[in-house]
């Protein structure tokens, strides 16, 4: 659809549902605090390169990582190398 909502049918074509497209743009940036950057250092040296939902999910980094994704977290580790 032009509108960018997509149309879901449900059991027999009775039930419907939309599915709006986000509008709201890029997200707002954000840098990185030490303590976000000590615990990606420390997270790839537990659980190695590449291992980003790992790192994310771990109940050590979860807290301090929560707003970030597993993309921002390798694009930073990335970067900081």
């Amino acid at each position: 659809r032009e509108d960018g909502r997509v149309d879901a049918k449900g059991a027999g074509g009775m039930a419907r549902r939309r599915i709006e497209a986000s509008v709201s743009g890029p997200r707002k940036r954000i840098r990185f605090s030490e303590e976000e950057i000590r615990a990606i250092e420390e997270g790839v040296m537990e659980h190695g390169e590449g291992h980003w939902a790992e790192i994310k999910a771990d109940p050590k980094y979860f807290s301090i990582l929560a707003l970030r994704t597993t993309t921002d977290i390798k694009d930073k580790w990335r970067n900081m190398r």
